[in-house]
């Protein structure tokens, strides 16, 4: 069996058989490299990992007075890369919008936005048309327009 042959049916395996959910989620999610869904899960949680240790560092850092600070704040654990992996894995407890699986982590980040809200057209061919063009470039970068 090919190392691709490999890959295709660990993904198959992941996704238990299902074609359709394998085949969107390696068109539309995966990066190079990655062959099921948990390699994605692991590089979301690493690039969450990075941002969630940086803020422990500077914990209270911004607040002026222990009453900025919420209970929750005060009383939840530090997250580590491998406990917010655990949230993602298998899509058990959080799945993440499209962008953020596609490009969280990623060597050359793109938007991380799924949806943009953009005004109303004039009411005129070309004003038409022009929202139309908006609408176009932003489906063209990912972007949905509600």
């Amino acid at each position: 069996m090919t190392t691709i042959q490999q890959a295709n049916k660990a993904l198959l395996d992941y996704f238990k058989g299902d074609e359709m959910a394998a085949k969107v989620w390696k068109d539309k999610y995966a990066l190079e490299g990655e062959i099921t869904p948990d390699d994605m899960h692991r590089r979301m949680a690493k690039e969450f990992g990075r941002v969630e240790e940086k803020y422990v560092e500077e914990e209270y850092k911004f607040f002026t007075s222990s009453v900025d600070i919420s209970d929750y704040c005060r009383s939840r654990k530090d997250l580590t890369e491998e406990s917010i992996y655990q949230f993602f894995k298998d899509f058990k407890y959080i799945v993440p919008q499209g962008s953020i699986m596609s490009q969280l982590g990623a060597p050359n980040i793109g938007s991380l936005s799924n949806c943009f809200v953009i005004g109303q057209p004039e009411d005129s061919y070309g004003g038409i048309f022009q929202k139309d063009q908006e609408m176009a470039q932003l489906m063209k970068r990912r972007g949905g327009v509600g």
